[in-house]
């Protein structure tokens, strides 16, 4: 009887101890990290948050922490990394999978993004989405499938209506509706195509949506004052 007993008891014993080593760490690492936190000491927050997850693998949560910390440093390919992490266990967080997408083409994964971009626009509905998803499309050179997509926005009745902010550069963003958004894109791409006159009727009717659209003014005046080059 004592044979059995005295083992079970150890093994009990030893469980309780573990338990309470862990629960002991976790104390200390959470404070760890909430001390980093009130000094604004990012990368002891973040190694503080890996040694809480290493400690405890049910502490997944601390993902979203990583990348909410990994978002106010440089390291784009650590915050793509923290993002996916989390959407691991939270596979509907539009906010993170938007971070994910943006990250993913930042970081040169085109198809990675698309995918992410595709995710984003099932959980939000909105088209700025679609035009992310032309957008990367058309950057890798997949003209059939930019223009689809360019089509996808056009096509919807909410297209006039919904806007996104464009710009040529940082100081000079402008609201344009997404129709005229995606008008545009098609506009680029038929001048790839060596398309003048289909070409020009993209950004006309871009301008015509939005006639202070100052990407598509210069499309069309590059066009018009022979910049850009057709061949005959």
């Amino acid at each position: 009887m004592y044979k059995i007993l005295i083992p079970v008891l150890f093994l009990v014993f030893l469980i309780s101890c573990n338990n309470d080593s862990t629960k002991s760490k976790h104390i200390h690492y959470v404070k760890v990290y909430e001390n980093a936190l009130s000094m604004g000491d990012v990368d002891v927050a973040i190694n503080a948050c890996y040694q809480i997850i290493a400690n405890d693998s049910n502490q997944n949560n601390y993902y979203d922490s990583l990348l909410a910390l990994y978002l106010n440093t440089r390291s784009e390919g650590s915050t793509f990394l923290a993002a996916r992490n989390s959407l691991k266990y939270r596979p509907d967080n539009f906010k993170v999978t938007l971070v994910a997408a943006e990250y993913a083409k930042k970081l040169g994964m085109s198809d990675t993004a698309i995918n992410y971009y595709k995710r984003t626009y099932i959980l939000d509905k909105k088209l700025e989405y679609i035009y992310d998803i032309a957008q990367v499309q058309y950057n890798m050179g997949n003209d059939a499938a930019a223009e689809k997509s360019a089509d996808q926005i056009i096509s919807d009745p909410n297209s006039e209506r919904e806007m996104i902010m464009l710009s040529l550069d940082k100081n000079n963003p402008q609201q344009i509706p997404l129709k005229a958004a995606a008008l545009n894109i098609k506009g680029t791409i038929f001048i790839g195509m060596g398309s003048k006159e289909i070409a020009l009727r993209y950004f006309n009717e871009a301008l015509a949506i939005a006639p202070d659209f100052i990407i598509a003014k210069n499309n069309k005046a590059d066009i018009l004052s022979g910049k850009i080059k057709f061949v005959k």
